[in-house]
């Protein structure tokens, strides 16, 4: 039988993965923002989106230490070692009622997870055809065909090696 303790935290594990899920699905909203942002070149837009992911970046890390301490303080109540444990383990020893709910949400959660990962690679994905696209352009319209060019109005003798407008480890 569950004390009222446990249930409480039980409750206060479904009320955090309930924010964490609505912090995840702002945050895929900013996402999509900042892709719209970047096919329109709106440096701006950019710029606020990226301010905006870091915000929610900054409240998801914070849930996730609240996540973390909601879970060791549970573990002794269950019967669980609080080092290491994860968030599968815990509901595979929660009651039947609180299993099948924090299971829906653990399965919601990283299927957000998934869905953040793949727009932030495709958004960088695109910067970076972006600013190759961008790279060529300038060579064709510049005529820039060497790997060398001369500097300053008269050459000056200097030659400086021509550098690429993307960092390619990026």
């Amino acid at each position: 039988m569950q004390t009222v303790e446990t249930q409480d935290m039980i409750q206060g594990l479904k009320d955090l993965l309930d924010a964490l899920i609505a912090k995840h699905e702002t945050l895929l909203g900013v996402i999509k923002e900042e892709r719209t942002a970047i096919v329109h070149n709106d440096l701006d837009g950019l710029d606020r989106a990226g301010k905006g992911k870091m915000v929610h970046q900054g409240t998801i890390m914070q849930l996730e230490e609240d996540r973390k301490k909601i879970l060791s303080s549970l573990c002794p109540q269950i019967g669980l070692s609080a080092q290491g444990v994860t968030l599968s383990a815990l509901i595979d020893n929660v009651p039947d009622a609180a299993k099948v709910i924090l299971a829906e949400k653990q399965t919601i959660l990283r299927k957000l997870l998934r869905k953040v990962q793949i727009s932030h690679d495709a958004n960088k994905l695109l910067i970076q055809r972006t600013l190759a696209f961008r790279e060529k352009l300038f060579i064709r319209l510049f005529d820039i065909s060497q790997e060398t060019g001369v500097y300053g109005p008269s050459g000056a003798g200097e030659q400086v090696q021509r550098v690429s407008l993307i960092d390619s480890k990026a």
